[in-house]
């Protein structure tokens, strides 16, 4: 078995060695929740250039161009209806009622930001743990290399002072 300094060298360089993996597994993670939250405006952004172009103003002749034919059309917005213009009268109908029901996608966003900041949180203190092993590891290798620099005493018996 190893001097004491040896031992704590061994647990110095285990903690540094965890410390590290502990970094890199935070900056793992933190990049994800980031490429997570890009991704979740992206789609935000594609969903709502889609519903705008569904919304725009519609008439009969772009009906007609978009579906071919008025069945197709009235599946397509979940509407029946028994002309084109009747068709056309429905969908100028507040936005609420020709979609269905869209997620809140704001609040997606704000609860992944929210997850971030936590994520980060965590990070900062597992950072000033990490530190203060450090330190009290350092505190204890001074220690140890003072005492291995001061001469042996002899042992003696009993608490006597006799070798």
């Amino acid at each position: 078995m190893g001097t004491m300094g040896d031992r704590l060298r061994e647990v110095a360089d285990r903690l540094t060695a965890e410390r590290e993996v502990q970094i890199k597994a935070t900056a793992r993670i933190l990049g994800a929740a980031a490429q997570i939250a890009q991704n979740h405006d992206r789609l935000i952004s594609e969903v709502s250039e889609m519903v705008q172009g569904d919304l725009a103003a519609w008439d009969v002749d772009r009906l007609k161009r978009e579906f071919g034919t008025l069945k197709a059309a009235c599946a397509h917005f979940g509407k029946t209806a028994r002309r084109w213009q009747d068709l056309v009268a429905q969908l100028g109908t507040p936005t609420a009622r020709l979609l269905p029901a869209a997620p809140d996608l704001a609040g997606e966003v704000h609860q992944l930001q929210t997850q971030v900041r936590q994520l980060q949180a965590q990070v900062h203190q597992l950072q000033d743990q990490v530190a203060t092993v450090q330190r009290a590891i350092e505190q204890l290798q001074g220690g140890s290399a003072k005492s291995a620099a001061l001469p042996k005493q002899p042992r003696t018996r009993k608490g006597r002072g006799t070798p």
